[in-house]
């Protein structure tokens, strides 16, 4: 099974050429399009519609004048709602980008594109491969402890770790789960687990 690609950027033109770039390499190629009546949480809203495991993000986003915002401001608010989704910062001005992108690492140049694809895609599915990673170890995590806590109980350490792991999961949420993580089958709805992590949390503010 492959991956879904999204794309963000308000130049048709590049949205066309970002397409022939990686049609043949993902099962779905999608352009989240920038028009006049786009805001950030309709943005948002479409994401969560095509659930795609990786945003590729135009900086400038201003470009065409339809909207006020650019992919900084943008991630301040999807990041947020969603702060482990994987994405990547294209861009044509790399010091611009710099000067507003946290993580420097996801920020990559326009103009190298067209002779580094392969290089580039590298960077996509190790972004998605350690976001999946991410989720199965705090399944496992879960898993484990939760089997142990009910046979013998858990030390301090493994209780924080368990509560991290739980507070990991409810932050990404089925929402923000892309269409090939369906491997959240080691635990019951993380509703289940609700009250009892908010016990966990009461502990430790006690312990401290």
């Amino acid at each position: 099974m492959g991956y879904k690609l999204g794309y963000i950027d308000e130049d048709l033109g590049q949205q066309t050429t970002f397409y022939h770039y990686f049609k043949d390499l993902y099962d779905d190629v999608k352009s989240f399009e920038i028009t006049e009546n786009t805001t950030i949480e309709s943005l948002i809203i479409d994401i969560e519609k095509y659930k795609v495991d990786i945003l590729v993000i135009d900086f400038e986003l201003t470009g065409n004048g339809f909207v006020n915002f650019d992919a900084h401001q943008f991630l301040k608010s999807f990041l947020k709602k969603y702060p482990h989704y994987p994405y990547v910062i294209l861009t044509g001005n790399e010091d611009d980008a710099y000067d507003h992108i946290n993580d420097v690492n996801k920020i990559y140049t326009k103009e190298a594109l067209p002779e580094s694809i392969e290089h580039f895609n590298r960077i996509l599915l190790k972004s998605i491969d350690n976001y999946h990673n991410e989720i199965a170890e705090n399944e496992k995590i879960i898993r484990v402890f939760s089997e142990k806590k009910n046979k013998k109980g858990l030390t301090l350490f493994e209780e924080e770790a368990f509560y991290k792991a739980h507070m990991y999961m409810d932050e990404i949420s089925y929402k923000e789960m892309p269409t090939q993580m369906t491997t959240y089958q080691g635990i019951t709805q993380l509703s289940d687990f609700l009250n009892e992590t908010k016990e966990i949390k009461e502990m430790l503010k006690n312990l401290m």
